[in-house]
């Protein structure tokens, strides 16, 4: 679907957004369900969307890829990584289970669903998506409830069902000075997260938190023991093509200034790459 239209308000108006769960815990029954969805504990941020809630992204009226590769992130499709590749370690055996486009679908606490997805960004709860290289690039963004966005570029590495997620910087195209509490630019850090796979269009994450302002949701420092489904928390994602991953289910406004610009990697579609460096800010902090 298209988001018809953006409205950037550095004064969000949350009415718009909360037009999702009632807020009640359902019990979790088949781990294959996919018409879910996802949702955030919140931090504010401050970008507002006008019309985009109008669609649903139920799976089964999801249009299909046009052939299996599109959901793939392929090197071949990605040409600007050639020239870095050698400096990115090898994501290991079992990365396959992880390479392509992916969008949160619920989360699930102890066994039961906690918060789910019913429309492509979010019910002004949050929303996550992942996306992985074959060669070990990796990309996650945060839409927070007013779905300012919140974006970490990295690498990933997996050891047998453990998944090390190696970030390169943050920014955030919403609140682009690096000094910014939620962005929090200035200090990149590695999560770990023990998944699993259901099917070929599936996959869960274990994670510590239901947000991912300052790092991924996943665990900030690595799991003793890998946990059942039944025990703590879980992300469910669903796969996606890459054309939905930079469309429907993206949204990243520019909110810059003269003295403090936004990333130029803002308006990319092609983020499995090495990202640009972050931009000079010379504007004080807290603003003024």
């Amino acid at each position: 679907m298209r988001l018809r239209r953006i409205v950037v308000s550095l004064v969000s108006s949350m009415a718009l957004l909360h037009c999702g769960s009632d807020g009640q815990d359902e019990p979790f029954h088949a781990p294959t369900d996919r018409d879910a969805s996802p949702g955030a504990d919140g931090k504010d941020a401050s970008t507002s969307v006008s019309d985009a809630s109008s669609d649903t992204p139920n799976d089964a009226t999801s249009p299909a890829p046009q052939d299996a590769s599109s959901d793939v992130a392929h090197l071949d499709d990605h040409p600007n990584m050639e020239s870095d590749v050698s400096s990115i370690p090898s994501p290991g055996q079992g990365a396959e289970d992880l390479v392509g486009y992916w969008v949160y679908t619920k989360i699930i606490k102890d066994g039961t669903v906690t918060l789910e997805r019913e429309k492509p960004l979010g019910n002004g709860q949050g929303l996550h998506k992942f996306a992985f290289a074959e060669n070990g690039r990796a990309f996650y963004i945060y839409n927070a409830p007013t779905l300012s966005d919140f974006d970490h570029p990295g690498t990933f590495e997996v050891s047998e069902h453990l998944v090390s997620y190696h970030e390169i910087m943050k920014y955030s195209c919403a609140h682009p000075h690096p000094k910014d509490e939620n962005s929090n630019a200035l200090n990149p850090a590695t999560t770990y997260s023990f998944f699993h796979k259901v099917g070929s269009d599936e996959l869960w994450f274990s994670i510590e938190l239901a947000t991912g302002f300052n790092n991924t949701p996943f665990h900030k420092s690595k799991p003793a023991s890998e946990p059942s489904t039944n025990q703590g928390m879980w992300m469910v994602f669903q796969r996606i093509s890459e054309q939905d991953f930079y469309g429907k289910h993206m949204i990243r406004v520019c909110q810059g200034s003269p003295k403090c610009p936004c990333h130029p990697d803002c308006p990319s579609k092609d983020l499995l790459r090495e990202p640009a460096p972050l931009p000079a800010c010379t504007d004080t902090w807290p603003y003024s």
